[in-house]
């Protein structure tokens, strides 16, 4: 593992002139660790992608939100709750303030983090307004069949479950496992 993270150090050297393609290697590297599991060395790329891009490109840049969001993300595959919830407000809110008319379904993929976290924490109450609202936005701009639409759904359909809401769940999974399907073709 030393000799593979030194090699992607050693890569990133080479484009210390260059913050954003730096910050893009950052990012994927960081992706795929956490694909695989390997949350720590996830982490320190992660957070340098973050960085790189907060200075090179400004908080509400796309790529920015996106390495937060991705931050958010690993944080709560390691446990990290709190740190996560903390990183999906932040892509809330930008989010929210750039998409005037709620026209953006990367604003109900933040509402649906956001919900999976609180989820997460036991927070059901602040959590099952945020992911019907994700659920809302979402069918109405990509349709029922879409996978951020079915990703939304599976997790209001958790939540359910959690709670012991059993017969509103069952039928919110099973619409869940359609819209995987059909958006898989």
């Amino acid at each position: 593992m030393r000799q593979q993270r030194r090699a992607g150090v050693t890569v990133l050297e080479q484009f210390e002139d260059q913050p954003e393609v730096a910050a893009a290697l950052n990012q994927t590297l960081a992706d795929i660790y956490h694909d695989i599991g390997l949350y720590e060395q996830a982490h320190e790329l992660q957070e340098s992608a973050l960085a790189l891009r907060v200075e090179t490109l400004g908080e509400n840049h796309p790529r920015t939100l996106e390495s937060r969001r991705q931050t958010g993300a690993l944080l709560m595959d390691m446990g990290r709750y709190g740190d996560s919830e903390t990183h999906f407000r932040q892509v809330l809110n930008r989010r929210r303030a750039a998409a005037p008319g709620n026209q953006d379904p990367a604003l109900y993929a933040s509402l649906r983090d956001l919900g999976a976290v609180l989820r997460w924490q036991a927070k059901y109450d602040q959590a099952e307004p945020i992911l019907i609202e994700s659920l809302e936005g979402l069918t109405r701009l990509e349709g029922d069949d879409s996978i951020e639409t079915a990703a939304t759904r599976i997790n209001l359909g958790w939540l359910m479950n959690d709670t012991s809401r059993f017969t509103e769940a069952e039928p919110v999974l099973k619409a869940a496992a359609e819209g995987f399907a059909k958006a898989e073709g």
